[in-house]
């Protein structure tokens, strides 16, 4: 059950986030959109998940209990793609934000990466980091 919910927390937002930092075409309208659609999807998955009567649960939610949406991941993959869709839908069609402002929260596909820095570089700590994720990881395996 710990799975189920926190799929269902994270799923509003990560599209958001992820697409946000790596896409330029993204807008805060879009963002907003797609969150707002994430939380009530979130919820109403919650709710099927909640409910004791699973009987009650195809009742009131039929499309929640295919073969196809029946488990959370799958709900959680289809609420993804759904949010990641009017993401950018309502994307393409709102202003765009000012180039200006995207420089500094946006990644820049065809800058030229800065040369290494030593101890200081982000590269290193993104690397440290994840072989302690990967060691962890294994340990724990």
């Amino acid at each position: 059950m710990l799975q189920t919910i926190s799929i269902y927390l994270v799923m509003p937002l990560t599209p958001a986030i992820a697409f946000g930092v790596l896409s330029r075409r993204v807008t805060f309208a879009g963002a907003a959109a797609s969150f707002i659609t994430g939380i009530v999807l979130s919820a109403v998955f919650v709710v099927d998940a909640l409910l004791p009567d699973k009987a009650l649960a195809a009742r009131w939610f039929p499309m929640l209990h295919w073969p196809l949406t029946g488990n959370y991941t799958y709900r959680g993959f289809w609420g993804t793609l759904a949010i990641t869709l009017i993401l950018f839908l309502v994307s393409a069609f709102t202003r765009k934000t000012e180039s200006s402002k995207l420089a500094a929260t946006t990644f820049e596909w065809g800058a030229k990466w800065e040369p290494f820095q030593g101890l200081a570089d982000w590269r290193l700590h993104l690397a440290i980091l994840s072989l302690m994720t990967l060691a962890a990881y294994w340990w724990m395996w």
